[in-house]
């Protein structure tokens, strides 16, 4: 559950207080270009009104059978849109003597869009300010086109509280969807986060299950997605780890058995001499061949472990030198003649005559063909027959080991050079000669391949790159 808050925790302070932000920089940016427009647009409509009266004032003054002055009080009082806004007229002495509303007119005594319609050269001049009232309003002064009479000028003031009036509720309102959207966000992802922490915990509880070594252990996968791509690798994972675990004790109890086999046989013949010090010639000399021979298998079986010792420690290393692969191949093929021979089994062996050189190490080379060939024999039944053959075909040098043997299963192919797994568990061995094999192959840049068919034979091909001379010349 740590790791689950700690998943909330982050998206909360990352990628939600992005969306937090963002969404505020937005709402800030909305209100202040609707405001603008709003307010934009109040004082544009009293400019237009402006704009009218000027031209009316300007059609009085140039007309002669017109009074100025009485048109211009006439105007005044009958001001169409007294309502939203206030006309006033501004005597000479820049003080108002006559009001749209009715009432007597309250003005502050600057009035800077007095004086700039009076310097501007299109005669109107506008200012924003408070009303003696507190509101704020937005006057526009129309300068009179006629020198003569008491009437300096008119001003238009509207109030500009309807507009912030309006801004403030629009303000609200987004702030509100903003919240709302805000809140939809954080639900939508706190569901969405739901669908991963509670498969993670899942997840987590049998991974915890699986390393304290409940193999059978699995997790209910009910996701379409990468999640449950993960419980498909977690539940695959134990699988492997199950069998990996069967087989790794079914290779202890095999390799204490092939352990205790040449030691009970060493053991009896050593106790057999020793008591029977008047035994004849011949029966010291069966004891001692097979003390000598279960030695030498007691000591294949060690050099096999410690092998995959340093294999599973990344200890494992060979000598890379220039030999001659075909006489470790006769080696190995003489070492197990005579052992072919008293099983019943005819070793045929195609010899090439000659086959380039490679860059390995003679033990390890000869220890990869011992290792091949004595599955070979041992997996042959009586009067069967292991053909041996070497080759070699675009710089590539190819060794077979074919046999009349069992063979191996289709399901247990493919897991044959893996650590501790043997196909049939009813002949000898430790089960990890091949993987051993695989590892030593690999390393000198060659390729180990097994073919084989249940109740027919198995073929087992090993390859080894040429030296690059030998390749070039």
């Amino acid at each position: 559950m740590i790791k689950v808050q700690k998943i909330t925790k982050r998206w909360l302070l990352r990628s939600f207080a992005i969306i937090v932000v963002a969404l505020v920089s937005i709402e800030a940016l909305v209100i202040a270009l609707t405001s603008n427009s709003y307010y934009s647009s109040a004082k544009q409509t009293v400019l237009t009104r402006a704009s009218v009266i000027k031209n009316t004032l300007d059609y009085y003054s140039v007309n002669a059978d017109i009074d100025f002055a009485e048109q211009t009080r006439a105007l005044i009082e009958n001001f169409a849109e007294r309502d939203k806004m206030e006309l006033l007229a501004i005597d000479r002495n820049e003080k108002p003597i006559m009001s749209s509303s009715g009432f007597a007119p309250q003005l502050s005594t600057q009035m800077p869009d007095l004086v700039a319609a009076l310097k501007s050269d299109s005669g109107i001049g506008e200012v924003t300010s408070k009303h003696t009232n507190g509101e704020d309003i937005f006057c526009v002064t129309i300068a009179s086109p006629s020198s003569s009479g008491d009437i300096l000028a008119l001003r238009l003031m509207a109030s500009l509280e309807p507009t912030e009036s309006r801004v403030f509720n629009l303000a609200l309102m987004y702030i509100a969807i903003g919240l709302a959207m805000v809140g939809i966000i954080l639900l939508a992802n706190l569901i969405f986060l739901q669908s991963i922490t509670k498969p993670v915990t899942e997840v987590e509880k049998t991974a915890r299950r699986i390393a304290s070594g409940d193999f059978g252990v699995r997790i209910d996968n009910k996701y379409r997605d990468e999640m449950g791509d993960l419980c498909d690798i977690i539940n695959y994972m134990a699988d492997e780890l199950s069998q990996s675990e069967n087989m790794k004790n079914e290779f202890i109890s095999s390799v204490s058995h092939e352990l205790r086999t040449p030691l009970t046989a060493i053991r009896g013949w050593s106790e057999t001499l020793a008591d029977d010090v008047n035994c004849n010639k011949s029966m010291r000399q069966k004891g001692l061949k097979v003390i000598i021979s279960e030695t030498e298998r007691l000591s294949s079986i060690v050099e096999d472990l410690l092998d995959f010792s340093k294999i599973q420690g990344g200890r494992f290393s060979i000598k890379n030198e220039k030999m001659d692969i075909l006489a470790e191949l006769e080696e190995a093929i003489l070492a197990f003649s005579e052992k072919a021979k008293r099983e019943g089994i005819t070793l045929t062996y195609n010899e090439p005559s000659m086959l380039s050189a490679i860059s390995g190490d003679r033990n390890r080379v000869r220890q990869v063909f011992v290792n091949i060939l004595d599955n070979a024999i041992k997996y042959s039944d009586a009067g069967g027959t292991v053909f041996v053959n070497a080759s070699e075909e675009y710089g590539i040098i190819y060794v077979s080991v074919r046999d009349e043997g069992c063979g191996i299963s289709p399901e247990d192919l493919p897991k044959i050079k893996k650590k501790f797994f043997k196909a049939n568990l009813t002949k000898r061995g430790s089960g990890i000669g091949l993987a051993v094999v695989d590892e030593i192959v690999t390393m000198l840049g060659g390729t180990f391949e097994i073919k084989s068919q249940l109740g027919v034979g198995t073929e087992v091909i090993v390859s080894f790159p040429v030296m690059q001379q030998d390749k070039e010349a």
